[in-house]
């Protein structure tokens, strides 16, 4: 069968047409899907707005904080992860904020289960902490808590508070700057205490940059901390 040189151009056109239709039917389509992956997003002012005045440790707003932030209320997995989290943390409140009140601790501190264990009491397979808390063994042994193969104090939600309030409170006592605490809490006292001879600073967030963390730590304790204090960000 000969074919018609203008059926042809015809059927040519239509296959263009409908070749840039699929293309912007594709390009919708990964729009919106990165809309459904992430459809909140603040900027640096938003998140300067949030942090309201008060409270103990300083919430300085850089960045980081923005990018953690987003992280955890601008994408389904990170409000999920969060909203999971403060609906545990519900439970566990009484306890964490009576030993926080006992130790003279700042509230704020509750924001460290959040972001550790998402307040949930387990240890998983191969996990490296355990409990609310996400203790080592190491340092729930230093902290009288027993870790053998009978025993894991750090799943009693108790005990476990209680060693992590004196163990914040020592690291306090050593660096008196709560931003260095968390830091040490997260890497390890004598890391920190490298890392301030080394780069000649005691600035948290000035150790951050000059030592390239790739963890954040600091920044996702700011954002749940600014999460505490605004929950309805993630509502």
């Amino acid at each position: 069968m000969i074919l018609n040189p203008k059926i042809m151009r015809s059927r040519r056109w239509i296959s263009s047409v409908v070749g840039i239709g699929t293309l912007c039917l594709l390009a919708t389509s990964a729009i919106a899907s990165r809309s459904a992956v992430q459809d909140r997003v603040f900027t640096l002012a938003d998140v300067q707005r949030l942090n309201h005045e008060g409270g103990t440790i300083p919430l300085n707003i850089n960045e980081k904080v923005v990018a953690e932030l987003n992280r955890y209320v601008g994408t389904p997995e990170g409000r999920k992860y969060i909203k999971n989290g403060l609906r545990r943390m519900e439970i566990y409140r009484p306890l964490v904020e009576a030993a926080v009140k006992n130790h003279g601790a700042p509230i704020e501190l509750m924001a460290v289960p959040l972001i550790e264990s998402g307040y949930i009491d387990y240890i998983g397979p191969n996990s490296y902490g355990a409990g609310l808390w996400s203790f080592i063994v190491q340092t729930a042994r230093r902290y009288h808590l027993t870790v053998d193969g009978h025993t894991d104090d750090r799943l009693d939600e108790v005990k476990e508070t209680e060693a992590a309030m004196e163990y914040l409170a020592d690291l306090f006592g050593y660096f008196h700057d709560w931003r260095l605490a968390l830091k040490a809490y997260n890497e390890g006292e004598g890391h920190v205490k490298a890392l301030i001879k080394e780069y000649d600073s005691e600035d948290a967030w000035e150790l951050e940059d000059l030592a390239e963390s790739k963890e954040h730590y600091l920044a996702k304790f700011t954002a749940a901390a600014l999460i505490l204090r605004n929950p309805s960000l993630v509502k």
